[in-house]
């Protein structure tokens, strides 16, 4: 361990660079806490229990990785991959933002590489439509005007329905 002249601590370096630098690995018994504190506030990664992960901030968990890999956000009980929320939360929301003229996507695959994007979700946003695909064409988009396309990309060469007032 070395304590430079401008305080700085260096375990397994000679020249710590910051308040503490830690070279090599590091192992934290008792709470099993790592914490962040600026005043009353505090973030911190803990270990909750045997093979469990959280992640909070103002000393709340925020997120948590389960002993199964399961990601819990808002959630401390993920059944799933990835659980978002909890059944005590009104409203839980996912965003993607992308530039006005870029896409944001889902995708849905195998994991194999001519199958990887078999499926998916995009919305486009210098169209501002929504695709849905299977086998990896687009099969349907709902369009800028709200107009359901099914099988085509654009409207033109669409029939109109005078009797019911539709598109």
């Amino acid at each position: 361990m070395r304590i430079d002249s401008a305080g700085n601590v260096g375990i397994g370096t000679t020249a710590p660079d910051e308040s503490l630098v830690i070279n090599g690995g590091v192992k934290i018994r008792g709470t099993n806490k790592l914490s962040f504190t600026n005043t009353s506030d505090q973030t911190f990664i803990h270990a909750a229990s045997s093979n469990v992960l959280a992640f909070g901030t103002d000393s709340t968990e925020r997120m948590r990785i389960d002993s199964s890999g399961n990601v819990g956000i808002g959630n401390n009980s993920p059944t799933q991959r990835l659980t978002i929320g909890s059944t005590s939360d009104s409203v839980s929301r996912i965003q993607f933002l992308s530039s006005a003229s870029g896409a944001n996507t889902i995708h849905f695959g195998d994991g194999a590489s001519a199958d990887a994007y078999v499926g998916y979700i995009n919305y486009a946003h210098d169209s501002n439509s929504m695709q849905f695909a299977s086998g990896s064409t687009e099969r349907m988009r709902i369009d800028s005007s709200g107009n359901l396309l099914v099988g085509k990309t654009g409207t033109a060469n669409l029939a109109t329905d005078t009797t019911a007032g539709h598109t």
